[in-house]
């Protein structure tokens, strides 16, 4: 895996030309996720994670959620929430999670924007998503989103 990663670090420029094309996440390890991610944000910005979160492979979607919490450090929400109404759907309790995950990091930073957020889809949210995104919420307010009387 180190190995892997490795390898990736130092052909960075001519590979990530390419990583909507590589199939094989079963070699991609959470640093390589982690280091992709941040190069995802700080050298291409948006198009390159938009691309890797509109692809069906699991590992794009993955490198696409470390990227997008840079952001939300950043103070930055507008791609946090497209990136997971994009993926509410998403088969895999993976996605859920990560979604949940950057929502709730989102209210971290700022509670206001992730209720707003929340009162407009809480309702297709699945269970893990929307577990993970209130988790930091007052105990009267993460009950009426659970119980759906918001």
């Amino acid at each position: 895996m180190i190995y892997f990663c490795t390898i990736i670090c130092i052909s960075f420029s001519g590979l990530v030309n390419h990583l909507p094309y590589i199939n094989n996440w079963d070699l991609v390890d959470s640093t390589c996720y982690k280091i992709l991610g941040r190069y995802a944000y700080e050298n291409q910005k948006e198009s390159l994670l938009k691309q890797l979160s509109e692809s069906d492979e699991m590992w794009h979607k993955r490198i696409a959620v470390v990227g997008t919490m840079h952001y939300i450090k950043k103070g930055s929400f507008d791609l946090t929430k497209e990136f997971v109404t994009r993926n509410l759907k998403h088969s895999h309790d993976l996605m859920h999670k990560a979604n949940g995950w950057l929502l709730r990091e989102m209210g971290n930073k700022n509670e206001g924007e992730l209720i707003s957020y929340l009162n407009l889809h809480y309702k297709e949210m699945p269970r893990t998503c929307l577990r993970y995104a209130i988790e930091k919420l007052d105990e009267d307010l993460r009950q009426d989103y659970l119980k759906g009387r918001v």
